[in-house]
């Protein structure tokens, strides 16, 4: 079984496309690096921009992304979707599994919790994380069946299984030539 739900809290813009073979939702204010389709998302819309580098790039397109975006890519024949989230996780996108096997998503976990067949119980490691980080690090939440996508962050649900993975990480290059001290005297200068 499969179904896919988009839920917004009402103070954010969602940006929609759909046609007989896509459905797309955007939150936030995705940029493009091809030129091709930045043009189309000014005469159309962001979300059909990201309909036509899909289907041109597949899950490539998010190679073609920045700025800060939370989306959601259906594939109502195909029973799969395809959720992610921009490189520095601006703007979250949380998920569950329902009790019957579904995909359900939203911006908040609150959105996600007032689904009927979310497992609402609370997670006893975010009480301790709360407690012990002041914060609940992504990819839990303070509910034990409702996740977080981290910056960078795929999803991918097809065929009732749900697969995770990094389509962008920073890459971390020391290329400094400068010696320990000469950088130290950067550093508190």
């Amino acid at each position: 079984p499969t179904c896919a739900i988009f839920l917004s809290s009402s103070t954010e813009e969602l940006i929609s496309f759909s046609d007989q073979k896509i459905r797309v939702a955007i939150n936030g204010s995705p940029q493009w690096r091809d030129c091709e389709f930045t043009s189309y998302a000014q005469n159309h819309g962001s979300a059909a921009a990201l309909a036509q580098a899909y289907q041109k790039y597949g899950q490539d397109c998010l190679q073609y992304l920045y700025g800060s975006f939370a989306l959601a890519i259906l594939l109502p024949d195909q029973e799969t979707a395809l959720l992610a989230v921009d490189q520095m996780g601006i703007l979250p996108l949380c998920y569950s599994r329902s009790k019957t096997g579904e995909l359900v998503f939203g911006s908040t976990t609150r959105t996600v919790y007032c689904h009927p067949s979310v497992n609402t119980s609370i997670s006893s490691q975010a009480i301790f994380d709360y407690v012990y980080f002041h914060c609940i690090p992504s990819p839990i939440t303070i509910y034990s069946d409702i996740s977080k996508l981290e910056p960078g962050q795929m999803l991918i649900y097809k065929d009732g299984d749900i697969k995770l993975s990094y389509y962008w990480q920073p890459n971390f290059i020391d290329n400094t030539q400068e010696s320990f001290s000469s950088l130290k005297i950067k550093l508190e200068s």
